[in-house]
Order: C-alpha cells, then structure tokens, then sequence
C-alpha cells in the first residue's frame, strides 16, 4: 500500500507530502503531510494487510526488602 501511495504522488524526499495541491501537487511539494494525515495513512496500511494489536500480559514483581 505504501508504494502504491508513492507511486500516486512521486516526490522524490517525502513519503508522506502535503496534499494541498492534490495529488499533483503532492509531486512538488515541500511540506510534510501533517500528523493526522500520516496517521490516517498508516492506519489504512494496517487494516489492509490485516495487522492486528495485540498484547501479551505481562507480570511485574517487585519485592521489598525491609529495613
């Protein structure tokens, strides 16, 4: 998904362009796109590979000695 998102846009140092010019734009573009944005982005890549977050439990134990 990601090189199909670069390939739609094309600018040569960012990943993530501004899309304020649209997707022609995106090609010149000078500005990152802003947080939000990337992470829309990124969300869309995970729900399409079907990338799922998941968490094992983790058990801390802290003994104090006394003094």
């Amino acid at each position: 998904m990601l090189r199909r998102f670069w390939a739609v846009h094309r600018n040569p140092t960012l990943v993530f362009p501004s899309r304020a010019g649209g997707a022609a734009g995106a090609r010149s573009a000078q500005l990152p796109l802003d947080r939000a944005g990337v992470q829309r982005a990124l969300h869309q890549v995970v729900q399409g590979i079907g990338l799922k977050k998941t968490s094992t439990p983790t058990a801390f134990a802290t003994a104090m000695r006394p003094t």
